[in-house]
C-alpha cells in the first residue's frame, strides 16, 4: 500500500505547510511520497528524505505542474538530510546537440552524500530521463505517470541523444565559480563527478533528437531547433544562504580607453526548489550591479567554444528599493551574438540579433542558471537566501532560459506568489494597470547584421549620472559596439540600459566605437509610456537631427569612418535644444588643450604635477598603471593654474594620466615614475 503523506485531496488542490518534515518507507517498506501539484508545500526547518525502494514511487516529493518547495530563513545553513529525493522537472526549447545552456540545480547529489547533512554537491547522476508509463497495473497507474524516472545516461563523446535513452555528453559541462572575464579559463570541466558546489551554475548542451549515429561528429548542419527536451532533477534539496563571489569589471589592454572595459561574470543562479526573486538579491547586495543571461544562435551547427555566437542579455530592477509585489518588473536588453575566441578576445563578429528569445524578467525559475555582475575592486561575496524565494510559476513573469518579455500582453496572465512564511496570494492580470516606468529602447544595427540593444529608463528617482538599479554596464564584445557614456567612480564607462528623469531640454549622449568604417542604422524598438512627443538622433558634428519615431523614418541609417564617437551624437526630445550646434570637440581641439597643458613627472621631488595657464575647467584626473590599476584619482579640480600629486609611493615605471575637462572632452598624457 503507497502512502500519500497527508492525503491526495490535499496535495493536490492546496498548499502544505510544516514545521519540518521527514518522508520515509513505512515499518512495513510500503513507498512514503508527498506529490505537488501547482502548488507550493512551506516547511520552516529541516527536511529528511529516505528513499523508496519502489520502481514507482522512489522519490520523496514530488513537485509537478509548477508545484514548488520554500524553507523558511532559519538557520541560515541548511540541516536538510538523508539519501532521498526531492523531484523536479525542467525543460528547454528550443534545443538541439549544438544549444548551451546555463543552469543552476535545485538539488545536491543525495546518492553520493546521503550519510552527511547540509547542502551538497551536484553532478550529472542527479540528472535523470523523466519516464511517462507506470510498470504495471494498479490504483496509482495514473499517479505513476510522472514519477518514474531513470538515471540519464553520459557518454564522453560530441554528442547527446534521446534515444533509446536519454544520454548526455559530459564533454561540455562546465562550472565557473569566481569572478572572470568570458575567457575559457574561467570555466571549470565537471566531467562525471559531483563536484558543482550548491549555488553555482553549470553549462550543459543539449541532446540531438533520435539515435546517434555518428558518436563524434562535431557539425553535421542538422540542428533542428524546434523541440524540446524535459530534465529531471533528483536529490536533496537545496537550502539557506548561498555566497556567491563577484567583483567589478576588468579594464582591457589599454587602461585610458573607456570603452576597454570587461565584465567579470559569475555563473551562479536560481539554487532552489522554487522561484527567485532577483529583485530581492539585487537589493540585499550592494555589490551587484546587474545579471546577464546567457542566450546562442542555435542554428550554428558546431560544438566547439570558439564557433559558437551568443550573448548576454542585460537585467536590473528598474527600481532604488526592494519591491514586494510585482510592481517594478525591471529593464532588460537582449543579446547579441557575437564568438569569442578560448581567450576571451572577440572574433569575427557573427550571427543575427536575439531578439526573437524571450526577453528576461526579474524571477527566475527552477533551475536557471545566471552570471552575477558585481560592481567591487576586489572579489566580495554576495547572498542568496531563503528570503529570497517566492512561489511564482512559470509563465509570463517566470521563463526558463531567460525570464519572459518586459512588456507582454498582461492581460491574459495569471500570477501566483508567496512570501516567506509560506503563504500565497494570486489574482488575475486583467486587474494590473500598465504601471511600467517609460522607456524607449533602440536598435542599433550595424553593416545589417550585429544589433546591439539600447534601453532608455525615465523615472523621477535617477539622475544623469549612474544610479545602481537604473542603469547596468554593457556586456559589450563587439569589435564596432554602441553604449550609453556614464560617469562612474571617477572614470566613463559603457552601458546598455541608462535610467534617467525625463526634461524635454535634455541631450542624451550615445557612443559609437567602430573599428572599421560601418553602416550604421537606428532604429525605435518599442515606446512604453513615452513622456516626450517626438525623439531625435542629433549628430553635434554635422549639426544634423533625424526623427527616430515616425514610421516614415524608422530605421535611419548613416555611415562613419573607424574611431571612438564619445560625444558627437545625442539623444534629444525638442527640436529647440539643437537650433543652436554643439560645439564639438575635432583633434585640433585637443592638440591646442595639450600645447597648453604641461602633465610633467617631477621625479626629484616625488610629485605629478599640472600647470594650467589657460584655467581650464578639469573635472577629474586619474592615474594609471600599465596594468590598468587606478592609483591616483582626483574630481572636480577646477579652474587652478597649478595642480600637484604625491607619487612617492608608486613603484617605478610608466604611467597614464587622463584627465576631463567639464566639456567632456578627454586628454591623456604618458609619464614615467623613478623614485630611485
Amino acid at each position: 500500500m503507497k502512502n500519500i503523506l497527508l492525503g491526495a485531496a490535499l496535495l493536490l488542490a492546496a498548499n502544505g505547510a510544516f514545521g519540518q518534515l521527514t518522508v520515509k518507507p513505512t515499518s512495513n517498506g510500503d513507498p512514503s511520497y508527498i506529490y505537488v501539484k501547482d502548488q507550493v508545500v512551506y516547511v520552516e526547518k529541516a527536511i529528511n528524505l529516505t528513499v523508496n525502494n519502489d520502481a514507482d514511487f522512489d522519490a520523496s516529493i514530488y513537485l509537478r505542474d509548477g508545484g514548488q518547495l520554500i524553507q523558511g530563513d532559519h538557520p541560515t545553513s541548511s540541516t536538510n538530510s538523508g539519501n532521498g529525493y526531492l523531484s523536479v522537472q525542467q525543460k528547454t526549447k528550443p534545443t538541439n546537440a549544438y544549444a548551451y545552456y546555463h543552469w543552476a540545480s535545485p538539488v545536491g547529489d543525495s546518492e553520493t552524500h546521503g550519510g552527511s547533512s547540509g547542502n551538497i554537491n551536484f553532478g550529472i547522476n542527479s540528472v535523470y530521463e523523466a519516464l511517462g508509463t507506470p510498470s504495471g497495473p494498479g490504483d496509482d497507474a495514473d499517479l505513476a505517470i510522472g514519477t518514474r524516472a531513470r538515471k540519464a545516461d553520459i557518454t564522453p563523446n560530441r554528442n547527446g541523444y534521446n534515444k533509446p535513452n536519454l544520454t548526455i555528453s559530459t564533454r561540455w559541462l562546465y562550472t565557473r565559480r569566481f569572478p572572470r572575464t568570458e575567457e575559457e579559463a574561467a570555466y571549470q570541466r565537471i566531467d562525471s563527478i559531483s563536484i558543482v558546489p550548491p549555488g553555482f551554475g553549470f553549462t550543459m548542451k543539449g541532446v540531438r533528437q533520435g539515435a546517434n549515429t555518428q558518436p563524434n561528429e562535431w557539425r553535421n548542419g542538422d540542428v533542428n531547433p524546434d523541440w524540446e527536451q524535459r530534465y529531471e532533477f533528483r536529490g536533496r534539496p537545496n537550502s539557506g544562504t548561498f555566497h556567491i563571489p563577484v567583483q567589478g569589471p576588468q579594464h582591457g589592454s589599454n587602461p585610458t580607453n573607456p570603452f576597454n572595459v570587461l565584465a567579470r561574470m559569475t555563473l551562479a543562479g536560481n539554487p532552489y526548489p522554487s522561484a527567485l526573486d532577483l529583485n530581492w538579491v539585487f537589493h540585499d547586495n550592494a555589490a551587484l550591479d546587474a545579471f546577464y543571461y546567457y542566450d546562442a544562435d542555435r542554428s550554428v551547427g558546431s560544438h566547439f567554444y570558439s564557433d559558437k555566437p551568443y550573448g548576454f542579455a542585460v537585467w536590473i530592477p528598474g527600481t532604488s528599493s526592494r519591491d514586494p509585489g510585482l510592481t517594478h518588473l525591471g529593464f532588460y536588453t537582449d543579446a547579441t551574438f557575437y564568438i569569442w575566441d578560448k581567450f576571451g578576445a572577440y572574433t569575427n563578429p557573427t550571427g543575427t540579433p536575439s531578439s526573437n528569445t524571450p526577453d528576461a524578467t526579474r524571477i527566475a525559475p527552477i533551475g536557471q542558471g545566471i552570471m552575477f555582475i558585481g560592481n567591487t575592486t576586489s572579489e566580495t561575496n554576495v547572498q542568496v537566501k531563503n528570503s529570497h524565494r517566492r512561489f511564482i510559476k512559470e509563465g509570463t513573469y517566470s521563463v526558463f532560459h531567460k525570464p519572459a518579455p518586459n512588456g507582454g500582453n498582461l492581460t491574459q496572465a495569471n500570477v501566483e506568489g508567496g512570501d516567506s512564511n509560506g503563504s500565497s496570494w494570486s489574482h488575475s492580470a486583467t486587474e494590473i494597470a500598465d504601471t511600467r516606468t517609460p522607456q524607449l529602447r533602440l536598435y542599433v544595427v550595424f553593416d545589417d547584421a550585429l544589433t546591439r540593444d539600447l534601453l532608455l529608463a525615465f523615472d523621477n528617482e535617477a539622475t544623469d549620472g549612474f544610479d545602481r538599479g537604473f542603469d547596468a554596464p554593457s556586456p559589450l564584445g563587439m569589435e564596432s559596439d554602441a553604449f550609453y557614456p556614464i560617469m562612474k567612480d571617477g572614470e566613463l564607462r559603457p552601458f546598455v540600459i541608462n535610467g534617467t528623469n525625463y526634461n524635454q531640454d535634455k541631450r542624451i549622449p550615445v557612443a559609437f566605437t567602430l573599428d572599421e568604417q560601418r553602416k550604421i542604422n537606428v532604429m525605435v524598438a518599442e515606446e512604453i509610456r513615452k513622456p516626450y512627443r517626438e525623439v531625435f538622433l542629433y549628430d553635434s558634428y554635422e549639426h544634423r537631427y533625424w526623427v527616430l519615431n515616425q514610421e516614415e523614418l524608422r530605421g535611419i541609417s548613416f555611415n562613419l569612418p573607424a574611431g571612438d564617437y564619445l560625444d558627437r551624437f545625442y539623444i534629444c526630445f525638442d527640436r529647440s535644444t539643437f537650433q543652436t550646434p554643439i560645439a564639438p570637440f575635432r583633434p585640433e581641439d585637443v592638440s591646442t588643450f595639450k600645447a597648453q597643458v604641461d602633465v610633467f613627472q617631477n621625479n626629484p621631488n616625488h610629485q605629478l604635477e599640472i600647470k594650467n595657464p589657460y584655467n581650464y575647467n578639469i573635472t577629474s584626473m586619474n592615474m594609471f598603471d600599465m596594468t590598468g590599476k587606478l592609483v591616483i584619482a582626483e574630481k572636480n579640480l577646477g579652474e587652478r593654474g597649478h595642480y600637484s600629486f604625491p607619487t612617492g609611493n608608486l613603484s617605478d615605471g610608466v604611467y597614464i594620466v587622463k584627465m576631463t575637462t567639464d566639456t567632456d572632452m578627454q586628454v591623456d598624457y604618458k609619464v614615467v615614475v623613478m623614485n630611485r
